[in-house]
């Protein structure tokens, strides 16, 4: 059970004092709900982006929220935590079973943000709605600005809840925990029943353990998602044997029981390098690029590129 008494948002019953603990006033607050830029990106991928001043609000709202004691199992949105913590959970597990939830974001309707507010957090009714009204995005509204192609990708998709958590927004992480708690909780336990260690990063669930996980054990997981209205990505349910490399969140384990750096990783450095006409006058933004894909070679393998990120160090 997560304690929820140290967050400052805990039993607030007035709007007032919400409004003085985000440095926020009602008839700001009202001037930019809903103030979002909805495309598709370059990966195809929908966002939904606040403004300025609405993204400056989600996040005083986000630091209160993190004065929750999260479990130790949660990796995404959490502070302190990342991919790379996620990864070496699994380090030294022989098998391996990766669910990734289709459209997790859409299908976390504002009723399940608003009910983490009043049922986890016990706020009077009308200080949960603001908080969801900051927290979530409503197609209707006239602050929305969506551009024409989102809605043929929404029919393509099939996503139909248009009143839901945002993809990119500061808050969105951490209420997508948050808001499928109950989801989330009875899998940990049924893991915990069954001995399987259990990580969650956003929409990724990894199972992992020194023995095969049984389809029956994989069928009652998806059971468990389903029920609270969560889609399994067909193609994204993943199993690995004790003798296969298993990715999971953009690290890579070995059958060794070691992190290495992954081959798409590898291809990403390789094309940049074949961009490089003089190593002595590397043009900035491809070296900052191959000098952030190199740092994050280390966290797999210390040494991976040593020699071309001293190369890049020394030269302009």
């Amino acid at each position: 059970m997560i304690n929820f008494e140290n967050c400052e948002l805990y039993k607030i019953k007035r709007k007032r004092d919400l409004y003085y603990r985000l440095r926020v006033t009602e008839k700001n607050v009202a001037l930019i709900l809903n103030k979002y830029k909805v495309y598709i990106n370059d990966k195809n991928r929908l966002l939904e982006n606040p403004n300025y001043e609405l993204k400056q609000l989600q996040k005083r709202l986000l630091r209160k929220l993190y004065a929750i004691e999260f479990p130790n199992y949660v990796f995404s949105g959490v502070k302190g935590k990342s991919a790379y913590d996620n990864a070496i959970q699994h380090l030294k597990s022989e098998y391996m079973l990766k669910l990734d939830m289709s459209k997790f974001f859409p299908n976390t309707h504002r009723n399940k943000i608003y009910n983490f507010f009043l049922q986890k957090l016990k706020m009077a009714p009308d200080v949960a709605k603001i908080c969801t009204d900051i927290t979530t995005i409503n197609y209707k509204n006239k602050g929305v600005y969506i551009e024409d192609c989102v809605y043929d990708y929404m029919k393509a998709k099939h996503i139909k809840i248009k009143n839901h958590l945002p993809s990119g927004t500061p808050t969105s992480q951490i209420l997508s925990y948050l808001a499928n708690l109950d989801m989330f909780d009875e899998i940990i336990n049924y893991c915990r029943e069954h001995n399987l260690l259990c990580s969650i990063y956003v929409d990724d669930i990894t199972l992992s353990t020194n023995r095969k996980i049984s389809f029956e054990e994989e069928k009652q997981l998806k059971a468990i998602i389903k029920k609270y209205g969560q889609k399994i990505s067909k193609g994204k349910t993943i199993r690995y044997n004790n003798n296969e490399y298993k990715k999971i969140t953009g690290f890579v384990i070995s059958p060794q029981h070691q992190l290495v750096v992954a081959n798409k990783t590898r291809l990403k450095i390789k094309k940049k390098i074949l961009q490089i006409e003089d190593i002595k006058k590397v043009e900035i933004g491809l070296k900052n690029s191959l000098l952030g894909l190199t740092n994050f070679t280390e966290l797999s393998e210390k040494n991976a590129y040593r020699g071309l990120k001293n190369q890049l160090k020394n030269f302009s």
